[in-house]
This record gives C-alpha cells, structure tokens and sequence, in this order.
C-alpha cells in the first residue's frame, strides 16, 4: 500500500518547520506509517466527522493534532 500525501497552501509546511526536531522526526514516523501501513491504527490516524481525519502525533506528554481527508 502507498498512498499520496499533498498539502494545501503553506499550512502545513508552516507548522511543521515551527516545530522541534526532533518533533519534525516524529511528524515524519508518523506520515510514513500513514502512506505505507494499509490498516492504520486510530492511535495515529482517526476519522473524526464527514471526511475529516486527523493525524495524532504523540512526543513526551504532547499531542500534536494535523487534520485531513481523502481525495
């Protein structure tokens, strides 16, 4: 399985370049399990209501929350 992610604008490019490093490390762990794993586990990705997802990336006692949809 190998799905394609695309962003929308510089929101979310914005975001992440804000981030730590070692954040940005995790945010990427988390978009390749995403793209690759064909059952994704909520814990990382969770349908919230009419097409909108979000992406759950956990660091420390942080959560940080990208919201998405399929096209």
């Amino acid at each position: 399985m190998k799905r394609k992610i695309e962003t929308y604008g510089n929101y979310f490019w914005t975001f992440y370049n804000d981030q730590t490093k070692v954040v940005q490390d995790k945010i990427d762990y988390t978009l390749e399990i995403i793209i690759s794993v064909e059952r994704v586990p909520k814990k990382f990705f969770k349908h919230l209501e009419d097409g909108i997802y979000e992406v759950r990336v956990e660091k420390g006692s942080n959560i940080y929350r990208i919201f998405s949809f399929f096209d």
